[in-house]
């Protein structure tokens, strides 16, 4: 299953029920995927035993989800370059498409965050709230980069403040004065 996470199903009197996996599921089907790959558990179930499964999976997966950001995006965009769309992705990686979609915005990074990114010097969350900025901002961050020799939340949390109180500058003046009919 290269590395994914496929759902797990339950047979029960030939018929197949979810146990674990419900969201990617919908995901595959929202991209149109014709196969969906998943684990078959075959056997009559109780649905204490049903409830015991799916408890175990969860433990089990979320102790095995402790993907390395830079291995994970690098996969993305390695796939992106050969053309692959984001239900081919999805498929071949077993990532939810929002993870595949938060790796795919990393391309808006400035050279020296993505860099940064890379090597290991700011981590995945940072980098992620980074991206989300024009490259003046990134810019400014890249300075608090240098000069710290690491980048917080923190730090691009106030870019982001310091982004938006520029924006209200620019606002006209009476977009915050109280017409006559709004003070009664």
């Amino acid at each position: 299953d290269e590395g994914g996470f496929a759902p797990a199903l339950g047979s029960n009197e030939g018929a197949l029920k979810v146990i674990e996996g419900n969201r990617r599921i919908k995901a595959s089907r929202k991209n149109s995927l014709e196969v969906i790959p998943a684990r078959i558990a075959r056997g009559q179930y109780t649905p204490a035993q049903i409830i015991a499964l799916r408890a175990n999976l969860s433990l089990i997966l979320h102790s095995l989800r402790k993907p390395n950001a830079i291995q994970e995006f690098n996969a993305v965009r390695q796939l992106e370059k050969q053309g692959k769309s984001e239900a081919a992705i999805l498929q071949l990686t077993g990532m939810p498409i929002q993870t595949i979609r938060r790796w795919q915005r990393l391309g808006n990074l400035c050279k020296s965050l993505m860099t940064a990114f890379e090597s290991g010097k700011i981590g995945a969350r940072v980098a992620h709230e980074a991206a989300k900025l024009s490259n003046k901002y990134q810019e400014k961050l890249t300075v608090i980069l240098e000069k710290n020799k690491r980048l917080t939340l923190h730090d691009v949390l106030q870019i982001k403040q310091i982004k938006e109180a520029e924006a209200i500058e620019f606002l006209p003046v009476e977009m915050f004065e109280l017409t006559d009919k709004e003070r009664s």
